[in-house]
């Protein structure tokens, strides 16, 4: 399951290491969702891998500098895609999300990401053809 979030920028930058941000945006979620019962799902203490995944999106006509991303100055904002391969986890981590939604988080210098949309796109279906055309905002690797 896949669920995009659109996070709205006071200032047109992000810091150049921004997916610290994006996971404070997750665990304030997981926090708040259901007083905090998922919580110690993901995040009790131990280095364990999570059955989740994300990517950040920006808009055309980024800038990457040493310590920041510059965003062109009209679009200011970013696109997150959770995705996870478990169904529960996809729909814990989008109702955690939903939580977050128009509320401002703090980013570095003074800038500050509010969760304007969230949506889950819909589901390709997948038939017993042995091929398949996916699209990735990342490199894949394969192994």
């Amino acid at each position: 399951m896949r669920a995009t979030a659109q996070l709205n920028l006071k200032k047109p930058e992000v810091p150049a290491d921004y997916r610290p941000a994006v996971m404070s945006l997750l665990k304030s979620g997981l926090t708040v969702y259901s007083n905090g019962q998922f919580f110690s799902e993901f995040y009790d203490g131990s280095a364990k891998t999570k059955p989740l995944c994300f990517s950040v999106g920006f808009p055309r006509g980024v800038k990457f500098q040493k310590d920041k991303v510059l965003l062109p100055a009209e679009s200011t904002y970013i696109k997150v895609t959770f995705s996870s391969g478990d169904r529960k986890t996809g729909i814990l981590l989008y109702n955690a999300l939903r939580q977050t939604q128009g509320k401002s988080r703090p980013l570095a210098d003074g800038n500050e990401m509010i969760l304007t949309k969230l949506y889950a796109p819909p589901e390709p279906v997948l038939n017993s053809t042995t091929q398949m055309l996916a699209k990735a905002l990342s490199p894949i690797c394969v192994r």
